[in-house]
């Protein structure tokens, strides 16, 4: 006789797991060691102490409510004479449970070792043990170790470290001289909290002691085997994503491939989840069927892969997650209630949360969760909207689709602050050929246990399949419009469409979700059209992006981005106010904050060309920039000084560096190296000045002082107090734009640059107090007229800016551009150099 349904069973545990979830992520938010004992405490005797910090008060209250629950339910005839008290008291012991958990975790770390050392400084010697499977990261590979003994003192304590060459395989131990700092503010040090490291390790003279044991071997074995049989006959692009697919090893798919993946929605493909699980149980059972087992052993055999594949997988947050369910739908199977994987979902949740407090913040568990959660709610009520001449498969596979994005939008809004819209339809495209792949790469996965060779040929009839993700992800990537909280009015829109689309089919409120929703896009595309309509005259948009600078240039004619900030702010704001084509970009130099942004706005704004110097330099950003832009299509030029250039209506002189590099022992050669542009337009003149500091400024003096003279500047390095009163009054500027964060650790800008512009006059736009500021160019006041330009006619067109002619490069060191001069080729510098000879001296610019 089979029992009541699972739903009935369980009562209010999906509550549960939402509470868990909650506390877990508001508590684990911050900093680890966070949360001092009431002052009282520390005066009373060392039980008390422990009684009443932060992980015995929770622990204590949720020991005692766990008490009284089973006395209470012990005493009450049935479920339903336990009240509402019961389910409150309920609440409260999952609460305090999590809590305490988060702030145990916390008190443990803030007392170990390594915590102390982080504080004291030094160099000891550590022997650690590879814990979780490294990343790629774009410094190299991140770990995650533990450290083992610590100058000859056992200790058992997580610590995470960056490694530039091969990293280790999973449970390899090392022995090294390291020193400790604490872990970073912000989202990353957040997220090594989440793994329950310590501290950052910085290591030298490392040492291998040993491989891991037998199953992390066993697992290593065959994810590499796994590499070479997909990289067999496939190219590392397509095979690595194919790895992807079936271990969530992506270290050979390419940093683009990844960043369009992400733009589309994508990567939940490559993070081995419910889909992937479900294969391998299909297998498992498939396999068995073929066998003629008996349920029993079918059972056991489920029972004992999915942990097995946990583990082969690196216990991903999605893979714990899946297979918790699978094994919690095997027991119901067992125990002979019907299953319900909405409720069993809940239990993975809650019990993953109660075992890992910390994994209420994890955002592969969030959105793995959210995403199940939408596909089982949402979906089918999205399906059964559609219209029924829609075939079924079609409008199962379109309910999947719109379920999980409805439900994982909270989640990326509040994490990400943005959902592209095409990434509906990139998952319609993209999905069904990546299941088809997925179980075919699972398939040679099975055959790459006794021969790679063979294992090759299964990839390589997943390769069709795999290649189809990719030209999804690279031609939808950003594409389209997207809901963003910057802009609350496409949130409302999202909000009342999903209002429609799930409301009854005849009644009001499908009828107001759909006014809603209309009213909405036609209010949020405002700026985007307005946006998109030139200017008038010459203008310049500090775009608020933070610590940074992002100066977009416009003129009737031409639009110009002086550097990008650190991230995507500035490629966002860019989409979202209808700026869909760029003429030039211009790096001034490879500091995080002026070029992190350049290779996202290369992805999602057509770029006409990049204009950047091969300055020396370690980051990353900064070679991604010609990666980017040579997968784009898009040149890259190095300017030199004296050239001019007129792009349309707009005439752009290069007045700074000069060739070579006279900074090299400066206080910060790539500072001092900026490029410093004036644009001229109808008498109007702008100077952007990138972060030129005292000696750039006094070059620029002493060569020709006239040449600065400009309506508006872009004060250097953010208004810091590395400026020369006789660089600005040179300059003479109507209107000075700083660029900088708020509350900035820097304190830019400098209370001396302030006085020395309110000295001169000068009106003071800043991105730390107003945000974005749009600045119209004057004209020059009288008496300060624009110095005219000779600029000779029927020179060679600008490459790499199609203009229909209206690009000109003019001027004698024309050639260091690398643009096609009358009798010369055209030429492309490389990415900056990094170190070794490259570094001991930079070409001249004649010749790059």
């Amino acid at each position: 006789m089979r029992r009541a349904p699972l739903g009935d069973v369980l009562g209010p545990v999906p509550l549960w797991g939402v509470v868990a979830v909650g506390v877990g992520g508001a508590v684990g938010r911050g900093p680890v060691g966070e949360g001092p004992r009431a002052a009282v405490a520390r005066s009373l005797p060392a039980l008390t102490t422990e009684l009443t910090s932060p992980p015995g008060v929770g622990l204590l209250v949720a020991a005692i409510g766990a008490v009284t629950l089973l006395v209470l339910a012990r005493r009450g005839r049935g479920r339903d004479q336990l009240g509402i008290g019961v389910g409150v008291l309920a609440l409260v012991v999952v609460a305090a449970t999590v809590s305490g958990g988060v702030a145990l975790r916390d008190e443990a770390a803030r007392a170990g070792v390594l915590p102390r050392l982080a504080a004291t400084g030094g160099l000891l010697p550590v022997e650690l043990t590879v814990v979780a499977e490294p990343r790629p990261i774009a410094r190299g590979w991140h770990v995650l170790a533990r450290v083992d003994e610590v100058a000859g003192t056992a200790v058992r304590e997580r610590v995470a470290l960056v490694l530039e060459e091969e990293p280790p395989a999973l449970g390899e131990r090392w022995r090294a001289t390291a020193s400790a700092r604490p872990l970073p503010d912000g989202g990353y040090g957040d997220w090594l909290a989440q793994q329950h490291a310590r501290v950052v390790l910085d290591v030298e003279g490392i040492e291998r002691l040993g491989p891991g044991g037998p199953a992390a071997r066993s697992t290593e074995w065959l994810r590499s085997r796994i590499r070479q049989a997909a990289t067999r006959w496939l190219d590392e692009r397509t095979g690595g994503l194919l790895v992807g697919f079936v271990t969530g090893d992506t270290r050979l798919l390419p940093a683009e491939d990844r960043a369009a993946m992400q733009a589309t929605s994508l990567t939940h493909l490559t993070a081995v989840s419910g889909t992937n699980v479900a294969i391998v149980i299909g297998g498992v059972l498939g396999l068995a069927g073929v066998l003629r087992a008996p349920p029993v052993v079918r059972r056991a055999a489920v029972a004992a892969v999915v942990p097995w594949f946990a583990f082969l997988t690196r216990f991903e947050p999605s893979v714990l997650r899946a297979g918790s369910m699978a094994l919690l739908l095997l027991l119901a199977g067992v125990r002979g209630h019907v299953r319900d994987a909405r409720h069993a979902l809940a239990v993975a949740v809650l019990l993953l949360v109660l075992l890992d407090p910390r994994l209420a913040a994890s955002l592969g568990l969030l959105l793995s969760a959210t995403a199940t959660a939408g596909v089982l709610l949402v979906a089918p009520v999205v399906r059964d909207r559609l219209p029924a001449r829609i075939p079924r498969r079609v409008a199962t596979l379109v309910g999947v689709t719109v379920g999980a994005q409805v439900a994982v939008l909270p989640v990326l809004l509040a994490t990400f602050g943005e959902l592209a819209l095409v990434s509906v339809p990139a998952n319609l495209l993209a999905v069904p050929a990546a299941v088809v792949a997925a179980t075919l790469s699972f398939v040679a996965t099975a055959l790459a246990v006794v021969h790679v060779e063979l294992a090759g040929w299964g990839f390589a009839l997943a390769g069709p399949g795999a290649r189809v993700v990719l030209l999804v992800a690279e031609h939808l990537s950003g594409r389209g419009a997207a809901i963003d909280v910057t802009r609350p009015l496409t949130v409302v829109a999202a909000m009342a469409g999903l209002l429609w689309l799930l409301a009854a089919t005849r009644g009001v409120a499908r009828r107001v979700g759909a006014a809603v929703t209309v009213t909405a896009l036609l209010l949020a595309s405002v700026p985007a059209v307005t946006g998109s309509l030139r200017p008038t005259g010459l203008t310049i948009t500090a775009i608020d992006v933070g610590q940074g600078d992002a100066f977009l240039v416009e003129s009737p004619g031409a639009r110009v981005l002086v550097d990008a900030g650190e991230d995507g702010t500035a490629a966002r704001w860019l989409r979202q106010h209808g700026r869909r084509h760029l003429d030039l970009v211009v790096v001034t130099h490879p500091h995080l904050d002026h070029v992190g942004g350049v290779p996202e706005v290369l992805r999602r704004i057509r770029v006409g060309a990049v204009w950047a110097l091969p300055l020396p330099t370690e980051l990353p950003e900064a070679a991604e920039v010609w990666r980017v832009a040579a997968a784009r299509g898009v040149p890259v030029r190095a300017p030199s000084r004296s050239t001019t250039v007129r792009l349309a209506d707009v005439t752009i002189e290069v007045l700074h560096p000069p060739p070579g590099r006279p900074y090299r022992f400066a206080r910060s050669e790539l500072n001092e190296s900026s490029l410093v542009l004036r644009f001229h337009h109808g008498g109007a003149r702008l100077l952007t000045t990138g972060d030129i500091e005292l000696e750039a400024q006094r070059d620029l003096l002493a060569s020709d002082r006239q040449r600065l003279r400009a309506e508006v500047l872009t004060v250097p390095h953010h208004g810091a107090g590395t400026t020369d009163p006789a660089f600005l009054a040179a300059v003479a500027p109507q209107v000075a734009i700083i660029s900088a964060g708020e509350d900035n650790r820097h304190g830019h800008p400098h209370a001396d640059t302030l006085a020395a512009l309110d000295a001169l006059g000068a009106q003071v736009r800043r991105t730390d107090a107003e945000g974005t500021v749009t600045v119209r160019v004057p004209r020059p006041e009288r008496g300060h007229a624009s110095a005219s330009l000779a600029l000779p006619t029927g020179s060679p067109a600008l490459a790499g800016l199609p203009r229909a002619g209206g690009a000109r490069i003019l001027g004698p060191e024309a050639g260091g551009l690398g643009l096609p001069v009358a009798g010369t080729g055209v030429t492309r510098p490389g990415p900056p150099a990094a170190s070794g000879a490259a570094r001991a001296r930079a070409p001249p610019a004649a010749s790059l």
